[in-house]
């Protein structure tokens, strides 16, 4: 298990604005970096949990893909995602077909410099992060257009790839086929030395019947890996709302008394938080 630092999220938490690139690189950066410090430092969590970055389109050209990696592999994120989209980008759920990438030829490119920026992050500044290739380009472009770029990706030695927003297990279930023939129609032309891991994004978008795979059913498709980028979200605004709307409605009878969602006690911020780590090393060396 790990984390993963969501642009919708932090766009949403920290700013509280939509996803379509208002966020600044700096502010995703110090997000992570306080995440990645907090999980680092917690005592409850052992060894702390990776954590993924999302890096967007890299928020710009060349020079920003770069300094994008170099950057998020300094703060000791252990991966980051680089994608297709245009720059502004527009979160891909929202967008849907109205979505824009560029050429296949430019997100190659892109893929291709934030390789070399790994490289460079770790031979000069002795630092490791795993590149995630992802194309957005499913809605715009086909699915025929997405497979191949995630092959493109494989071969310029991606360390994760995925293809965000298919739309049924049998998209998936083609992509991950494809991937493992590598482009051929012959299925051992590729070792499963070079057959690049593969991530499957998941999001609970609430329309009817719409159900989220389980890890054993990802699995199952082929897929190493699975994301619910957002739902830690979704969770904390629905019980925000319910509590704030059951505190104050002079009709809803709760009397003072939240029913509408189970609160954490103080008890148990207080550990979240580090409270009792501060109370064991102020007792601990005579610093009270």
């Amino acid at each position: 298990m790990g984390l993963f630092v969501s642009g919708f999220g932090v766009s949403a938490a920290r700013i509280g604005r939509p996803d379509v690139s208002i966020l600044t690189r700096y502010e995703i950066e110090d997000t992570a970096r306080n995440i990645i410090s907090a999980v680092s430092s917690s005592s409850s969590l052992f060894p702390p949990p990776p954590v993924i970055v999302d890096g967007d389109t890299g928020f710009g050209g060349t020079a920003n893909v770069r300094e994008t990696v170099r950057r998020m592999a300094a703060i000791k994120a252990a991966a980051i995602t680089i994608e297709d989209q245009i720059f502004p980008k527009r979160c891909t759920y929202i967008a849907g077909t109205d979505i824009t990438c560029v050429s296949r030829e430019e997100s190659i490119n892109r893929i291709r410099t934030a390789l070399a920026a790994q490289k460079e992050a770790y031979e000069l500044d002795g630092n490791k992060i795993l590149i995630i290739a992802r194309t957005d380009c499913r809605m715009s472009f086909g699915l025929d257009e997405a497979i191949e770029r995630c092959l493109a990706f494989q071969q310029l030695g991606a360390d994760i790839v995925y293809a965000e927003n298919l739309q049924s297990e049998l998209e998936y279930r083609t992509l991950r086929k494809a991937m493992i023939d590598g482009g051929s129609d012959d299925a051992t032309a590729s070792s499963s030395s070079s057959i690049t891991p593969m991530l499957m994004a998941q999001f609970q978008t609430g329309e009817k019947d719409q159900r989220l795979y389980t890890g054993k059913e990802v699995s199952a498709m082929g897929y190493e890996m699975t994301l619910y980028g957002v739902a830690g979200l979704q969770a904390t605004v629905s019980a925000l709302q319910l509590v704030s709307s059951e505190i104050f409605d002079d009709d809803s009878g709760c009397d003072g008394i939240v029913k509408s969602a189970s609160l954490s006690t103080l008890g148990q911020i207080k550990d979240v938080v580090g409270f009792s780590e501060l109370d064991s090393f102020e007792e601990k060396y005579g610093c009270i």
